[in-house]
């Protein structure tokens, strides 16, 4: 099965990055935004999330990827479980290399106003949860509404997000909950909700016939 998950996210890379050149100046586009404003990168990553997601079930959509897989030695469950796991790893690659940016940034570059390390981390951090839940609320309607109606319900819960990055009054009270909670522990349940999603897509997915 292992295996099976490693051959899926190549493919899955594969096919996002020869589908449309949009998907390779992505990654560059949101490590330049972390170099220069690493105070909206939370929302940057989103938005890579989100067309990442959305990119990949379109080109299934589109070319009937599942009746391909139909013919292989890769059950259901794994063909579900790959899209999740290619967004969780797509993410954290996005992060870990926006992190650096943004640290050489705050090295190189003498802006008063920007984040320090400490302050850095927690943007970090918000970026991983609501990347998390987003992908747990977005991967159910896309994959089951599917084309149109999927892709609607993602682009409202995004857009809701994206004009919370954008309210200073909201930012700052997202942050101060965060300084008063336990971080990890919000992260540990953000990464728990995508594993839930995860169980209740494959739940429904066995019991929908999409493949034929």
């Amino acid at each position: 099965m292992v295996q099976n998950l490693f051959h899926l996210i190549g493919c899955d890379a594969a096919k996002l990055f020869s589908a449309s050149p949009i998907y390779k100046l992505l990654p560059i586009a949101a490590v330049a935004v972390a170099f220069f404003a690493p105070q909206v990168i939370s929302f940057i990553l989103l938005l890579v999330v989100y067309l990442l997601g959305y990119g990949l079930i379109t080109y299934d959509e589109a070319y009937h990827t599942q009746n391909y897989y139909a013919f292989l030695p890769i059950r259901r469950s794994e063909y579900i479980i790959g899209k999740y796991a290619f967004t969780f790893v797509m993410t954290m690659i996005g992060i870990l290399l926006c992190f650096v940016s943004s640290s050489l940034g705050g090295l190189i570059l003498t802006d008063p106003g920007r984040p320090g390390f400490g302050e850095l981390s927690d943007y970090y951090a918000l970026a991983f949860i609501i990347a998390m839940v987003y992908l747990a609320i977005q991967y159910p309607f896309s994959i089951f509404l599917g084309g149109v109606k999927g892709r609607i319900v993602a682009m409202v819960f995004y857009f809701i997000l994206f004009f919370c990055a954008f309210s200073t009054d909201i930012m700052s009270r997202i942050l101060s909950f965060m300084q008063s909670s336990s971080l990890f522990l919000l992260m540990v349940i953000s990464l728990l909700l995508y594993c839930i999603s995860c169980t209740i897509v494959l739940s429904l997915y066995d019991k929908k016939d999409l493949i034929g």
